[in-house]
C-alpha cells in the first residue's frame, strides 16, 4: 500500500465533494452551524477558565451572555459568529487574548485549549462559502440493525430481580439439558422488561414474558428470542465456556493431587529433617504441616494451574 500525502488527501476530498460523493445532503447543509457550534463551546469553555479578574481585560463583546443555560450560551455565540462584523470583533479581541497569553499563561486557570486551532476556525468564519451538492441516489442509508454483542452484552448482565445473574451463572455451569435451562430462565426473569436496554441506547427497550424475549430499537427491526434459544446462546458465552474449562481442570487437579500424595508419601518422607524448616512454611504447633501434603500441593497446583490458563488463552 502507498503512502498518501495530505496534498493527495486534501486534492481526492476535494474531488468527492466537487462530484457530491463525500457527504450527504444533511451534513452538507448542517456543515456551517455545526462548526459554529463547536467553536461557539470552546470559547465559552476558554472565557470560563480565564483566571480570577481576567474577564475584565478580554472579550468585552461576550459580556452581556454572561449568565444562562449552557446551550443558550453557546447558541447565542454560535449566533454572534454567523454575523460578519460580530464575528471580525470576536477575531480581534481572540488574538488581543492570544498575544496576552502567549506573554502570560497564568492569564488561565487551565492550559489544555488549543488556542492555534481557534484561531484558525475563527479566521476561517470570515472567508467566502463554497456551496457543494450530495448525490442522494449514491449515497443511501445505511441500514441499522441490532447487532449480537448487543444482545450477548444483554443476556450477560441476567435478569432483573437481585442476585439473578450469579443464580444463572451457577446454574449454567453444572450439568442440565437445554430445556432445563431454559425452563430456569422462563422462572428467573418472569415478566417485566426495561428501557435503555441496547447499548444504553435511549429509544431501545427489552421486554419477557412466558414465550421468550423481545428487543427493540429505534431505526431497526424487532428481535423475538424464544427461552430455548436464550439457553442455547447462554451456554456458548465465553463467560460459561471458560468456567466449565475451569471446574474441569479443578476436578482433574484435585483427582491427580490425590493419586500422587499417596504415591510420593515414602519419597518426600525421606528428606533430611534439617531442611524441612527451609521448605515448609512456618505453622503453629498445635497444626503441623505435612511434609507431602505441601509439597505436592504446591506442585500440582502451580503446574495444572498455568497449563489450563495457556490451553484457555488467558494470561497468568
Amino acid at each position: 500500500m502507498g503512502l498518501v500525502t495530505w496534498d493527495d488527501a486534501a486534492r481526492r476530498i476535494d474531488e468527492l465533494l466537487n462530484a457530491g460523493l463525500y457527504a450527504g445532503e444533511w451534513e452538507l447543509e448542517h456543515a456551517a452551524a455545526t462548526e459554529r457550534r463547536l467553536l461557539a463551546e470552546q470559547l465559552w469553555y476558554l472565557r470560563r477558565d480565564l483566571a480570577d479578574g481576567q474577564d475584565r481585560n478580554f472579550f468585552h463583546s461576550l459580556d452581556g451572555i454572561k449568565s444562562g443555560l449552557f446551550p443558550d450560551v453557546t447558541e447565542r455565540v454560535a449566533a454572534m459568529l454567523s454575523d460578519h462584523k460580530q464575528c471580525e470583533t470576536l477575531l480581534s479581541e481572540y488574538r488581543d487574548f492570544l498575544a496576552a497569553y502567549r506573554a502570560d499563561r497564568s492569564i488561565l486557570r487551565f492550559n489544555y485549549h488549543n488556542t492555534n486551532k481557534m484561531l484558525n476556525s475563527l479566521e476561517s468564519q470570515l472567508l467566502p462559502r463554497v456551496q457543494f451538492h450530495a448525490d442522494k441516489e449514491l449515497l443511501p442509508s445505511a441500514p441499522q440493525f441490532i447487532t449480537q454483542d448487543e444482545i450477548d452484552r444483554l443476556l450477560r448482565d441476567g435478569g432483573s430481580t437481585s442476585g439473578g445473574k450469579w443464580r444463572i451463572f451457577r446454574y449454567f455451569t453444572e450439568a442440565h439439558s437445554v430445556e432445563d435451562k431454559a425452563d430456569f430462565l422462563k422462572r428467573e426473569y418472569g415478566i417485566g422488561g426495561r428501557s435503555h436496554a441496547l447499548s444504553d441506547a435511549p429509544g431501545s427497550s427489552e421486554n419477557h414474558d412466558a414465550k421468550g424475549m423481545e428487543l427493540s430499537k429505534g431505526g431497526c427491526e424487532n428481535v423475538s428470542l424464544t427461552w430455548r434459544q436464550i439457553a442455547r446462546r447462554m451456554s456458548s458465552l465465553p463467560c460459561m465456556t471458560r468456567t466449565r474449562q475451569l471446574m474441569r481442570a479443578t476436578t482433574s487437579l484435585s483427582r491427580i493431587m490425590t493419586m500422587t500424595l499417596y504415591s510420593s508419601n515414602m519419597a518426600v518422607r525421606s528428606i533430611p529433617t534439617a531442611l524441612m524448616p527451609k521448605l515448609l512454611p512456618t505453622r503453629s504447633v498445635s497444626a503441623p504441616v505435612r511434609p507431602e501434603v505441601w509439597i505436592m500441593s504446591r506442585f500440582w497446583t502451580s503446574r495444572l494451574s498455568r497449563r489450563w490458563m495457556l490451553s484457555a488463552h488467558i494470561s497468568p
